[in-house]
């Protein structure tokens, strides 16, 4: 009985983690490194969470969501996720490419099952 319900588990995780790299493929992102992130003067970025990861051989970074609310709603521009990874000090600049939405997040986790927690927007 406890090995079908390991089964079952196993099986809607693997359907959960291919479901949300779906959407992560489908949505796309453009990646760049060092990107230069210019932003209106009237509308200074928001830092709306700060989360901290690790990597396949341990290193720990910071990944960063910022986005731009012009007219003080729910509604967000310029989404950016920065990730700062420590050890190095380097800096990875993602640009969805679908960057505005309503109440943006991300989260951190291990989606791959390789041990390094990737981002999720």
């Amino acid at each position: 009985m406890e090995k079908i319900k390991t089964a079952q588990r196993k099986t809607l995780l693997y359907f959960i983690i291919t479901a949300i790299l779906a959407v992560f493929v489908l949505t796309g992102c453009a990646y760049s490194r060092n990107a230069d992130t210019a932003y209106a003067k009237d509308f200074p970025p928001t830092t709306l969470s700060v989360r901290y990861g690790k990597t396949k051989n341990g290193s720990v970074y910071r990944a960063e969501l910022t986005a731009v609310y012009e007219n003080k709603g729910l509604f967000a521009q310029n989404i950016r996720i920065t990730v700062h990874f420590k050890e190095t000090g380097e800096k990875t600049v993602i640009i969805p490419r679908t960057d505005a939405g309503y109440s943006p997040a991300i989260v951190l986790a291990d989606f791959t099952g390789d041990g390094a927690e990737e981002v999720f927007l």
